[in-house]
């Protein structure tokens, strides 16, 4: 019987030595890869991107803000730190993350829409965070959600991998794979090109009388928080509502509620506040890919447009 509990003991050190050993390299591989969505947070964590102006925001900031144009126009270094799928409360956590790796913000574009206070409850796109829940502050915030961690998946060696099969060979490709700088051509831009689809025609017979968009207090909270803190290290917030399809937005039945909202805080704080829901991008579903986003061409004239207005108010 001892010789037996021996065995299962040596049995059990080494398959938990194998585990962690796979874990290490997995986590490893994953903060060295350049392929999105790890790549942004790698820059974060690695004090890599130290831009004078950032964009946050959701996918619409994500494929519609290119930091090319930024930079040629206002003569600056900037870079979009959108988070596609996600609500205000994850994008502030990314920016606060950011604040504790990267110097030298001077502005902030944060993108404002009639979905800014409002929040999902899933964790969309889980595994972007897998390498990092060491920090504290995002595990605390994917905690808020539904799919967050277990504790034996937190602290069982490999387990949080558990069926994240592409992320587990992404990071053992890219931990044995030779060292090299991380590629960021577009800065965090990720442009659509594609052509309007049909998404809008079904949203509107779902929704033949609109729909109300939430007003969320943990999200009216962070956003004050937010601009608490940018006032406080002296950063200068641009609140930018993008353009989206005209027809689109009649279907929000409180967006007059959610306007006052952004206004509001925009006074009280000393913001810019730039709305182009009446730009006239806004009438042709060819800058558009569905009613909400603008596709690459859209996104590039929506940009120029957009530092040519920040350029003209900061200058």
């Amino acid at each position: 019987m001892k010789k037996f509990l021996i065995r299962l003991i040596v049995f059990f050190a080494i398959v938990l030595s194998i585990c962690s050993t796979l874990d290490y390299i997995i986590e490893k591989g994953l903060r060295k890869t350049n392929v999105s969505p790890y790549l942004v947070w790698n820059k974060i964590y690695d004090s890599k991107i130290n831009a004078d102006m950032i964009f946050s925001g959701s996918s619409k900031t994500y494929v519609e803000l290119c930091p090319q144009i930024f930079d040629s126009i206002l003569k600056l270094n900037s870079y979009n730190l959108a988070l596609d799928g996600w609500t205000f409360n994850m994008q502030y956590c990314r920016f606060k993350i950011y604040l504790q790796h990267n110097n030298n913000l001077k502005y902030i574009i944060q993108n404002v829409d009639f979905g800014i206070f409002e929040e999902r409850n899933d964790l969309f796109n889980f595994p972007q965070f897998l390498p990092y829940l060491h920090d504290t502050l995002l595990k605390n915030t994917t905690d808020l959600y539904i799919g967050k961690l277990t504790f034996s998946e937190m602290y069982v060696p490999l387990f949080k991998y558990n069926n994240q099969f592409n992320a587990m060979n992404l990071g053992i490709k890219s931990f044995f794979s030779k060292n090299k700088n991380i590629e960021d051509k577009n800065k965090g831009y990720n442009p659509n090109d594609k052509t309007w689809d049909s998404s809008f025609h079904k949203f509107v017979i779902e929704h033949p009388n609109g729909l109300n968009r939430e007003i969320n207090p943990l999200d009216i909270k962070n956003f004050e928080d937010f601009l608490i803190t940018c006032k406080q290290k002296n950063i200068k917030v641009i609140l930018e509502f993008p353009p989206q399809y005209y027809e689109s937005i009649t279907m929000v039945n409180n967006r007059q509620e959610i306007l006052d909202k952004i206004s509001e805080f925009a006074i009280k704080y000393n913001c810019i506040y730039l709305n182009y829901l009446n730009d006239s991008l806004c009438t042709n579903k060819k800058y558009f890919y569905n009613s909400q986003h603008l596709n690459k061409l859209g996104s590039e004239i929506f940009s120029t447009h957009l530092a040519t207005d920040i350029k003209n108010i900061i200058k």
